[in-house]
């Protein structure tokens, strides 16, 4: 049910959880390179000046493209013009989950120049950025040499995409990172009001916490897993919902401190979570379905459900499902199988899967009334 819940699995990778998925940001080779004949030893070159790492308030780099495939070129980084740089792939999940999100933001914000940079060849690109048509409507480069690659991701540090590069109106990176993280920064950094060098301190800070929350969850240490979690939705007041969901998960399933976790449940449903419909489902469909759970507080489950809904107008078709489901296992059959034919009701076009995977839970539910 993952429309429904964040597997346990997000919170062993925090990245998905507090940040974005990145993928490496070159594939790996498919075959070995064949070996080459040993050559005569050369004297090493003299190692060049170290150059300086690319950074925030850093001037922005020249952009040497192979290629333009979609929109009008740009030559170069213009004094009074915003910009988002921003290194994708084909072949890069993460990155075609970010196109669509990439668009709309191009679409809100005319006066900033988005462009998509990939190092692959035209035969590669051309296809799939028609395929995708008005879903990647911004422009698209190629950087076939790797040279601006080099200048950018390379000079500053990054190993991983997506990642994009906010430029502002005096030429200088205002702001690095995925781009499913633009929202909070490129208004303000058009506006003027964005501070640059307190965003990028408060990344490496989160960042730092991020890292020692991986390390104490690969430990098994849950008590500084669950510290990491509540100082990450201290510095970030938007992942402090997410952070809330986590938290439950670790200390009814990790910990089995089933007492603690509902306790922290109800809290945050009255609390931090009280309006994010999709945290209030994570944790009710939990505790109704999610395996290992040795013991199921369904009056949570089910108040938890109930709010869930009412955030959501009664218009989402999981949490519908959730909440049917919370119905059912209170014994409720008669409110289990009407709330689920308004789960099925809610669902649009184009969610055949998971109408086919609720009409089920429905004929269950109601063969089960028969007996």
């Amino acid at each position: 049910m993952n429309y429904r819940v964040l597997a346990l699995s997000v919170v062993a990778g925090l990245v998905l959880t507090a940040s974005n998925v990145r993928a490496q940001s070159t594939p790996p080779a498919a075959v070995p390179p064949a070996a080459e004949p040993a050559k005569p030893a050369k004297p090493a070159p003299k190692a060049p000046a170290k150059a300086e790492k690319l950074k925030v308030g850093s001037k922005a780099p020249a952009l040497s493209i192979a290629e333009f495939v979609k929109g009008e070129p740009v030559k170069e980084i213009e004094a009074g013009k915003f910009y988002v740089v921003e290194f994708w792939a084909t072949w890069c999940p993460p990155c075609i989950e970010s196109i669509p999100h990439i668009s709309k933001l191009q679409k809100d914000n005319p006066k900033v120049v988005f462009i998509g940079i990939s190092d692959e060849d035209a035969k590669t690109v051309k296809p799939f950025v028609a395929k995708m048509g008005d879903k990647m409507d911004y422009r698209v480069a190629l950087d076939t040499k790797r040279a601006t690659n080099g200048a950018w991701m390379k000079a500053a540090g990054q190993s991983g995409i997506p990642t994009a590069f906010v430029v502002n109106d005096k030429q200088e990176i205002a702001w690095i990172g995925h781009p499913m993280e633009l929202d909070d920064v490129l208004t303000p950094i058009v506006e003027g009001k964005y501070d640059a060098k307190a965003g990028a301190s408060k990344k490496a800070k989160m960042e730092e916490v991020m890292n020692k929350v991986q390390k104490a969850y690969e430990a098994k240490e849950w008590d500084n897993v669950i510290a990491g979690m509540d100082e990450i939705g201290a510095l970030d007041a938007k992942m402090a919902s997410r952070m809330a969901s986590a938290k439950f998960q670790v200390l009814l399933m990790e910990k089995k401190d089933a007492k603690a976790a509902y306790a922290h449940a109800t809290a945050a449903a009255d609390g931090v979570i009280k309006d994010d419909e999709k945290a209030l489902n994570e944790i009710a469909w939990t505790i109704l379905d999610a395996p290992g759970v040795e013991a199921r507080d369904l009056d949570v489950a089910m108040k938890i459900a109930t709010r869930a809904n009412e955030v959501a107008k009664g218009k989402d078709a999981g949490i519908l499902d959730t909440l049917a489901r919370a119905h059912w296992e209170k014994g409720d059959k008669a409110a289990a199988i009407a709330t689920q034919q308004k789960a099925i009701a809610a669902l649009s076009s184009d969610q055949a899967e998971m109408k086919l995977e609720l009409e089920a839970t429905l004929k269950k539910y109601q063969a089960a009334e028969k007996k």
